[in-house]
């Protein structure tokens, strides 16, 4: 009986371990893809482009409503991160 309950105390561990590495494989995948989307990001702001732009790139122009859209995550870090740039700049040139 006892032999029996350290089994599947045993088994529930190794379950629960399994669970526990598929959630810290799936949190590095979500990590590498935010990475990936903030150097892309980066890299479309050092090129200049404006959110006019990008929302046209994006085909958010044509659709009636934006945020339905698959891409409207994407276009709202580049806006927040092109509005905190654009303040950089405005506050470096007012200091030189």
């Amino acid at each position: 009986m006892y032999t029996s309950k350290l089994r599947a105390a045993d088994k529930d561990v190794k379950m629960k371990a399994k669970e526990v590495s598929k959630l810290e494989k799936e949190a590095l995948k979500l990590e590498k893809a935010f990475q990936k989307e903030q150097k892309q990001i980066d890299d479309m702001i050092k090129r200049g482009y404006r959110p006019e732009e990008v929302a046209a790139k994006l085909g958010l122009n044509k659709l009636e409503d934006a945020t339905t859209s698959k891409a409207w995550p994407f276009y709202q870090a580049f806006l927040a991160k092109y509005k905190s740039a654009k303040e950089l700049r405005k506050a470096a040139t007012n200091t030189a």
